[in-house]
């Protein structure tokens, strides 16, 4: 799938604020600004610490969301596991990226991200030393689920579907969710939890399915998780407690 069709598939299910922006490997991303550690990120001025490369490829159209796919990767994993079997090639990569978009897009509608950064050449500089700090340095071992609560479970569950309901494809929730990786109950599961609120709340801008108060069964299926994992791990709730708090 091209880079130009994901967007336009992305920005149809799951509009932003401004242009959307996919920075993938394939394209050239900036060798400071790839994690090898991880096969996507975003962050809420990700746009300004790629705004020097978007510009030189003559993409930049103002401030937007800014999001980096490692499409590169997707396409060797699929290429090992199909072998000499293009179509099942073709079929792998495309699941893979496209659960990828989501995945990354859900963090964009997840909640509120505060006021967005001045956008100067001080700042650009500032924010793009800030990720490719991050890039740079393998991260802690930390409770695997942070960073992917329940709002952005919800919201990945609400992409999907409407990305579906464009495609009339399958998304396969096990590549968007990874809730496996995470300690966390299946895809399948949460998705059970949300009952048909994907379908009944899907004209409604995703801003105001966050207004929505969430289904008891999903918030009890996400507290289960929790107790499991730190009747597992006690020694991590008071530091991820200090952590929320500070």
């Amino acid at each position: 799938m091209k880079r130009t069709a994901l967007e336009s598939l992305l920005t149809a299910a799951a509009p932003v604020d401004g242009p959307l922006y996919l920075c993938m490997t394939s394209d050239g991303v900036p060798s400071d600004l790839r994690d090898p550690m991880t096969l996507g990120y975003f962050h809420p001025d990700a746009d300004l610490a790629f705004r020097d490369w978007l510009d030189f490829q003559g993409r930049w159209a103002g401030r937007g969301v800014a999001v980096y796919l490692d499409d590169e990767a997707l396409h060797r994993e699929a290429t090992e596991l199909a072998g000499d079997d293009a179509e099942l090639r073709h079929a792998l990569y495309r699941d893979r990226l496209v659960s990828l978009a989501v995945h990354e897009i859900a963090h964009v509608h997840e909640g509120e991200h505060g006021d967005a950064l001045p956008d100067t050449p001080d700042e650009a500089v500032r924010v793009r030393g800030l990720l490719a700090a991050a890039c740079s340095i393998r991260q802690s071992k930390r409770t695997p689920w942070i960073q992917h609560g329940p709002w952005w479970i919800r919201a990945c569950l609400h992409v999907a579907h409407r990305v579906e309901r464009l495609t009339g494809r399958r998304v396969p929730l096990s590549l968007c969710l990874h809730t496996d990786h995470y300690g966390l109950s299946s895809p399948w599961q949460y998705s059970g939890a949300l009952a048909d609120e994907v379908e009944q709340l899907a004209h409604l801008p995703l801003a105001e399915v966050r207004q929505q108060p969430m289904p008891e069964q999903f918030l009890e299926l996400w507290r289960a998780d929790l107790a499991s994992y730190y009747q597992a791990n006690p020694e991590k709730l008071k530091p991820d407690m200090e952590a929320r708090a500070a």
